[in-house]
C-alpha cells in the first residue's frame, strides 16, 4: 500500500515521532507533575489566595495551548505529507533516471522538484510559526505570573501579611514550577505531532489490501515437488519463430537455480510460463 517514499516517511519520520511522544513525553509528564504539584502544595501552604492568582494565567495557558495544539496537529500532518511527496518524487526520479535522460526531461523534472521543495519549505515554516507562537505565549504567561506575584505579594508585604523574605521564598517556589510549565508546552507540541503521525500510520495499518483472495478460495496445502520442463517449445502469438526451442531442465525440491542469458533469450518467458 502506498508509494515507496511515503512508506519511508511513515517508518522513519512518523514512527520516530510516535516513539518520542510515548517515550520522552511520558517521562516529562511524570517529572513535571511530581515537581509541579510539590511546589504548588508548598505555595498553597504559604498563601492560598496568592497561589490562586498565580494559577489564573496558567488556565489561560491551558486554553491557548489546547487551541494552538489543534492547529499544530493539522500543520504537522501537512508537513509530513509534504515530506512524503518529496521522498516519493526523489525515489521515483532516481529509479527512472535513465528514462528521464532518454527523453531529455531533466529541465521539467528540475522545475517539478523545485515546486515540491517549495511546498515542503512552506509547510515547515507554517508549523514553525505555530510552534514559536506557543513558546512565546508560554513565556509571556509565565512572566505575567511573576508580575502578579510581585504586585499582589508586594501589597501583602505592605499590609504586613507577608514579609519580604517569605515573598522571595514564594517566588522561588514558583520558579520551581517554570520547568513543569515549559514541559507542558513541549508536551502539547509533542502530542500534536504524535497524534498526527499516529493517524498517518493508522491509515496504512487499517487500509484494505487491493489484492486479496476470493471468498471461496481454498487454502493451498504445503506440498513438496520438483519443477521440470521437457522439450519446451514456445512461440508468442503473431511471431514467426520460437522464443524457446527444446528447453529441458529439472529443479529439485529446495534447489536454487539461476537463469542467465542475453537480452531476449527467453529468461522472462520461462519465469512467466512457470505460472
Amino acid at each position: 500500500q502506498g508509494k515507496v517514499g511515503t512508506l519511508m516517511s511513515l517508518f522513519t519520520n512518523d514512527l520516530e515521532t510516535v516513539q518520542d511522544c510515548f517515550g520522552d513525553g511520558i517521562l516529562m509528564l511524570f517529572d513535571a507533575s511530581f515537581l509541579g504539584l510539590l511546589a504548588l502544595y508548598r505555595m498553597f501552604q504559604m498563601h492560598a489566595l496568592l497561589t490562586l492568582f498565580a494559577l489564573v494565567p496558567m488556565l489561560l495557558l491551558l486554553v491557548c495551548g489546547t487551541i494552538i495544539q489543534k492547529y499544530m496537529m493539522q500543520k504537522w500532518e501537512t508537513r509530513q505529507e509534504a515530506f512524503s511527496a518529496l521522498s516519493d518524487f526523489s525515489q521515483e526520479s532516481f529509479s527512472g533516471l535513465a528514462v528521464i535522460k532518454a527523453f531529455a526531461n531533466e529541465g521539467r523534472e528540475l522545475l517539478a522538484f523545485r515546486k515540491i521543495n517549495r511546498d515542503n519549505e512552506e509547510a515547515n515554516v507554517a508549523y514553525t510559526k505555530l510552534s514559536t507562537t506557543l513558546n512565546v505565549t508560554v513565556t509571556l504567561l509565565v512572566e505575567s505570573v511573576v508580575g502578579v506575584i510581585l504586585g499582589y505579594g508586594g501589597y501583602l508585604v505592605y499590609r504586613g501579611v507577608f514579609d519580604a523574605g517569605r515573598l522571595v521564598e514564594f517566588i522561588g517556589y514558583f520558579t520551581s514550577t517554570v520547568w513543569p510549565i515549559t514541559a507542558i508546552s513541549q508536551m502539547l507540541e509533542m502530542t500534536s505531532r504524535g497524534k498526527a503521525s499516529l493517524a498517518r500510520i493508522g491509515e496504512l495499518i487499517d487500509s484494505e489490501p487491493t489484492v486479496c483472495d476470493r471468498p471461496d478460495a481454498q487454502e493451498i496445502r504445503l506440498t513438496e515437488g520438483k519443477i521440470e520442463f521437457r522439450c519446451l517449445n514456445f512461440r508468442y502469438p503473431g511471431s514467426s519463430h520460437d522464443v524457446l526451442h527444446h528447453v529441458s531442465f529439472t529443479i529439485e525440491p529446495g534447489e536454487r537455480v539461476g537463469i542467465v542469458g542475453d537480452t531476449g533469450s527467453g529468461k522472462t518467458t520461462i519465469a512467466d510460463l512457470l505460472l
